[in-house]
């Protein structure tokens, strides 16, 4: 079968495409880990490729908690635990997602 191994954990794997495959990722601990993957369950690949997991995240409060309503721009700072700088950041306002600021790894801002 068709497999993704994460370090030493393995999840199944289904083609997307006859050039591409997908897997979701299993629990596993965060940290840097190598991904291979097989198609007849047994020779995984040597790639080199590596994922990393990372410690979810955690809102604690935000301020301000509240902005006009008719105007767009109000910058709020999230605070948390366990943010990564990373440019997929972001933040969701409803059903708004806007690009999120790294600041540091308890604190990201975003403009609502």
């Amino acid at each position: 079968g068709l497999f993704c191994m994460f370090g030493d954990v393995t999840a199944p794997g289904s083609f997307q495409s006859p050039r591409q495959m997908s897997c979701i990722t299993p629990a596993h601990a965060s940290g840097t880990y190598s991904l291979e993957v097989t198609q007849n369950g047994q020779d995984y690949t040597k790639s080199g490729t590596v994922f990393r997991f990372y410690h979810a995240c955690r809102v604690s409060h935000i301020l301000p908690i509240s902005g006009p309503s008719k105007r767009a721009g109000t910058n709020v700072k999230v605070h948390g635990e366990n943010f990564v700088n990373t440019t997929s950041l972001q933040c969701q306002f409803g059903e708004l997602i806007v690009p999120a600021t790294f600041v540091h790894n308890s604190e990201i801002r975003c403009s609502a």
